[in-house]
């Protein structure tokens, strides 16, 4: 995976195009860090990119919400338990 930085991107902007047709994704870059995926798509796939994109990122967010379970214990909580839960919630936003 190829990475390219914000600044290289705001002043190199044709080469860092003619390299993302190249290599298909780079990663752009702040201060070292990854801040972003940057992906080569066209007016044919763009519907179903952003549907692999949505399905992956939910994926991801189920998958962090399980392992905060697992860690606070709510995995072992029964359904009433979780209805309970649920109820008291309501609640509190509705307050």
């Amino acid at each position: 995976m190829e990475f390219v930085s914000v600044r290289d991107l705001r002043i190199y902007t044709g080469k860092v195009w003619e390299k993302l047709e190249k290599e298909k994704d780079l990663i752009v870059t702040s201060n070292g860090r990854p801040v972003a995926l940057m992906t080569g798509i066209s007016s044919s796939n763009l519907e179903e990119i952003l549907a692999a994109v949505r399905r992956t990122r939910a994926g991801w967010i189920i998958r962090k919400m399980r392992k905060t379970a697992q860690k606070r214990g709510s995995g072992r909580m029964t359904l009433k338990e979780i209805d309970n839960e649920i109820k008291k919630a309501r609640m509190e936003r509705r307050s």
